[in-house]
């Protein structure tokens, strides 16, 4: 039991930083304009597809990292997957009721205010649930469990 709640927590942390990274170089490269649509706080259909792939390969990893640590436990990446379904229909919700930021967007955005102030559109924060908690199950099914041993070919020996 022990060893599939780390392996929830310790896949979870595993996306969360690899979202952490990967976001912030996706800004880097894309730049202000790149990320958003012109004078909008609406990302860009470049961000939007990149956010998608990164999100299906981030929930990869997720679920690799679940399966590793918590050894043969299939619950474990289960409920890593639930738990990303419930977190991401949340946001999603958030998202719908998120009101865009009332002040225009200047020319260059910092990293952090990217992250508060943008706004998603909401098939993309819907498309996010059902890649992370697929990704996170594929991810999981990734790292093969130990075969058990057969008793009949020991005692064959």
């Amino acid at each position: 039991m022990l060893r599939s709640i780390a392996g929830v927590i310790v896949g979870y942390i595993a996306l969360a930083v690899a979202l952490f990274v990967a976001f912030s170089l996706m800004y880097m490269i894309l730049g202000t304009d790149g990320a958003y649509k012109p004078g909008s706080w609406e990302v860009s259909t470049t961000w939007s597809i990149g956010a998608l792939i990164i999100g299906f390969f981030v929930a990869l990893l997720g679920g690799f990292v679940c399966k590793l640590v918590s050894g043969r436990r299939r619950g474990a990446v289960v409920a890593m997957a639930v738990l990303i379904a419930v977190l991401g229909t949340l946001e999603f919700v958030m998202q719908m009721n998120r009101e865009p930021p009332a002040e225009p967007r200047p020319e260059q955005v910092a990293t952090m205010d990217a992250a508060a102030k943008s706004s998603t559109p909401l098939w993309v924060a819907g498309t996010n649930v059902l890649i992370g908690t697929v990704g996170v199950l594929i991810g999981g099914n990734v790292v093969r469990s130990r075969p058990t041993p057969d008793p009949k070919a020991d005692s064959e020996q």
